[in-house]
């Protein structure tokens, strides 16, 4: 077979590894560096991967590097998001181009590296550059600026000028209020594209100059950000001039509104009535956030008044603000009954602000309630049940107790029960299911969008919450109906139908109970590990074991459809099988989800859209078994974080060998 010509092999590599498919699925599973050295050994990828290593700038010490710079001004226009955060980087850029000046062997930046064309040299040389080359930035989408002073004003406004495509920019002006900054105003004012102004912590911002800017943008600009500003001590933030209500004494024009929809005041301080004049100019406003705002003083009527002014208001964040108590954050939901987006993190959010978005928020996607006041798992029960928009879901620090929220989706919780005595024990037992009956039928017919306790929610991709099993609230026949093991079993059946979920990260203990008791094993828990094939039986029962001894065949067959996804199975009928189940889970103090085969990890094997799973919370028992289904049956895994090397060395060290496209990650 005759030999190709030479030219012809290399002209077949470069043409396969140009598909921009298998480019897009390298570049993915690359870091940076990586990148970098590849591209500079294939003119396919240089070509392709050049833009991607110039398109973010983040200015820094190699500004000042003779070889950073000599490169940035070949490769300028390849640059679409900017960051200069010293205040003589813009000089930088319209300065001459320096001569060929080798970069700092110690500390190389990636886009140095790959700033030599890889055909005409393959050492990382730079060329020679003419003195007079000027650098071409001219297709920026994002600039963040350094802060504006008199002597760099001018080069900020001609590099605005060169990028008339701008979508955001960041600006920050910290001279006395006197100082004249026209031409950088006009600059900005000249954007027809603008859709993010960001002026946060700004010290001089006078109340005309936003006025002009919001004035002249008015068709593109949709956000508006003003983190960290203290209105309080501010030219601008007194209230009384860009922020006052039309119609005020000094004036009876009315003042223009304007389009934004979009405004972040995070850690701003002001009051009460300057945040409801400032919303009255953005009549169109969809989402708002005061989160770690100082000196606010939130009253009752806030909510209602805010969604007067703002009739379009969909999102709002109210994060680490301490001032509001459980009941003001209710009527704040309540007052905004088209909400989606809610965020409060760090506050006093409650059982009644709960309540309220259950309720009233029927188009609830986000909600995230990190560390905050909740007490009843039965609301978080009824969260998820009626909640069938919610995509996303952070309970980070709360813990829910699986008995309660099991009991109010069965309906058999009872209000005024007495305790009763060894001798009536069966007696009570009985009258307590016939009254739970009852009980439940009397809501079914009030609450008739209840889905059997099945979690409505199918759409949700992230779920971050902590569980638990503690029994000190619970009647004898709660803990009969509801061990350990059916509530863990109810929780993996519960997450089995959420086929959605991209990350994933619940867990929690069985609180109660003697520590001596904390390293065995629940009965009857076994299944075949090798295979993980119990999906959707009950595997915490018995029926995996042949050996058991300690569960009757009687109760294993009349259980074995007690979960809420049976079919056709209603209250009274679950409560008869409930109550004949025998307490297999004596050691009630053990670590339950565990994400181990042995407690029931195949029943999530529906779960094929996860990318990310976090076992950080609680102790988990994953092995190389563990690994190796989650490996066959997650194929879009990307990450496990908490899986530490100490605590499962032999998972790790498959994972690294067999599947490292599978990032470990730490919860640092």
């Amino acid at each position: 077979m005759a030999t190709p010509p030479i030219g012809t092999t290399y002209a077949a590599r470069d043409k396969i590894l140009a598909i921009p498919e298998l480019v897009q699925r390298i570049a993915h599973a690359l870091d940076s560096k990586t990148i970098v050295a590849c591209a500079r050994v294939n003119r396919a990828w240089h070509s392709v991967w050049l833009p991607l290593v110039w398109h973010t700038i983040d200015a820094g010490r190699q500004w000042h590097d003779p070889g950073f710079l000599s490169a940035l001004h070949r490769h300028a226009d390849l640059i679409r998001n900017l960051k200069c955060s010293r205040y003589d980087d813009i000089r930088l850029l319209f300065s001459s181009s320096p001569s060929s000046t080798p970069s700092s062997p110690q500390n190389p930046s990636s886009a140095d590296q790959l700033s030599s064309d890889p055909e005409s040299s393959h050492d990382g040389a730079v060329g020679p550059v003419g003195a007079e080359e000027q650098v071409s930035c001219k297709n920026l989408k994002t600039l963040v600026l350094p802060k504006t002073t008199l002597t760099n004003q001018a080069d900020q406004a001609h590099l605005i000028r060169l990028n008339p495509h701008l979508i955001d920019l960041a600006l920050t002006l910290h001279d006395d209020p006197s100082s004249n900054y026209t031409e950088l105003v006009e600059a900005v004012c000249s954007l027809p594209l603008l859709r993010r102004l960001v002026l946060d912590e700004n010290k001089t911002l006078e109340s005309h100059t936003l006025e002009k800017f919001l004035s002249r943008l008015n068709s593109s600009l949709q956000e508006l950000s003003f983190r960290g500003t203290f209105f309080v001590k501010h030219p601008f933030g007194s209230g009384e001039d860009f922020a006052a209500p039309a119609g005020g004494e000094a004036t009876e024009a009315k003042k223009e509104s304007f389009g934004i929809q979009s405004l972040i005041m995070d850690g701003a301080a002001c009051t009460q009535d300057f945040i409801l004049c400032l919303c009255s100019r953005f009549p169109s406003l969809s989402h708002f956030s005061l989160g770690d705002a100082a000196e606010v003083y939130i009253d009752d009527d806030f909510g209602e008044k805010l969604t007067r002014l703002c009739p379009q208001l969909r999102s709002i964040d109210i994060s680490l603000i301490e001032s509001m108590e459980d009941d003001s954050i209710a009527r704040l939901i309540r007052a905004l009954p088209s909400l989606r987006t809610f965020r409060a993190v760090e506050t006093r959010f409650g059982d009644e602000s709960l309540k309220a978005l259950i309720e009233d928020c029927g188009d609830l996607s986000t909600l995230d309630i990190n560390t905050t006041y909740v007490t009843k798992s039965s609301g978080v029960q009824r969260l998820l049940e009626r909640s069938v928009a919610l995509t996303t879901f952070d309970a980070w620090e709360l813990s829910v107790n699986v008995p309660e929220m099991m009991s109010d989706s069965f309906g058999t919780r009872v209000s005024e029960r007495e305790p009763a005595s060894e001798s009536d024990d069966d007696h009570e037992r009985a009258g307590a299911v016939s009254r739970s009956s009852t009980y439940s039928s009397a809501r079914a017919s009030v609450a008739g969008d209840r889905n059997g306790g099945m979690w409505a929610c199918r759409e949700l991709e992230s779920l971050v919450l902590g569980v638990d099993y503690s029994a000190d609230d619970l009647t004898e026949q709660e803990r009969a109906l509801y061990p350990p093991s059916k509530a863990r079993q109810f929780i993996y059946e519960q997450l089995s139908r959420l086929t959605n979920l991209r990350y994933l990260s619940i867990g929690g203990a069985i609180l109660g109970g003697d520590d001596e008791d904390s390293g065995q094993e629940d009965e009857g828990a076994e299944e075949d590990e090798t295979t993980g094939d119990s999906q959707g039986e009950d595997v915490y029962s018995g029926d995996a074991n042949d050996d058991s001894e300690d569960v009757d065949e009687d109760d294993d067959e009349d259980d074995e459809d007690w979960t809420p996804s049976a079919e056709n199975l209603s209250v009274s009928k679950l409560q008869k099988k409930m109550a004949k189940l025998q307490v297999i889970d004596q050691d009630s103090n053990t670590l339950w989800i565990e994400y181990s085969l042995r407690s029931g990890l195949a029943i999530l094997a529906p779960l094929k859209e996860l990318r990310g799973l976090s076992v950080t919370q609680g102790t988990h028992a994953i092995g190389v078994r563990e690994v190796e289904w989650m490996s066959k049956n997650w194929p879009r895994l990307k990450s496990i974080e908490g899986l530490y090397e100490d605590d499962a060395e032999e998972a790790v060290a498959w994972l690294r060998k067999h599947r490292p496209d599978i990032e470990l990650e730490d919860d640092d």
